[in-house]
């Protein structure tokens, strides 16, 4: 398993310290959750600011498509 060394000012190793504490984990595992927190937010920061900012007329939604063209279902 990858090691990380790091650099945190004493504010943040204190919080890190208390959370780890009441979370029952040793520093390292809340350290990784913290930056799994971080890292897996699913959308990158600033996405929305830039969602739907390009102006470009070929960016449209289809048109919706007749349920009649789906393919048959099977029954269960």
């Amino acid at each position: 398993m990858p090691q990380l060394s790091l650099y945190i000012n004493d504010a943040s190793m204190e919080r890190l310290r208390r959370s780890a504490l009441e979370q029952g984990v040793s520093l390292s595992r809340c350290a990784a959750e913290a930056i799994d927190a971080r890292c897996s937010t699913g959308w990158p920061e600033g996405y929305f600011e830039l969602y739907g900012a390009l102006a470009d007329g070929s960016f449209v939604a289809p048109a919706e498509l007749d349920y009649a063209l789906d393919a048959p279902r099977k029954g269960w």
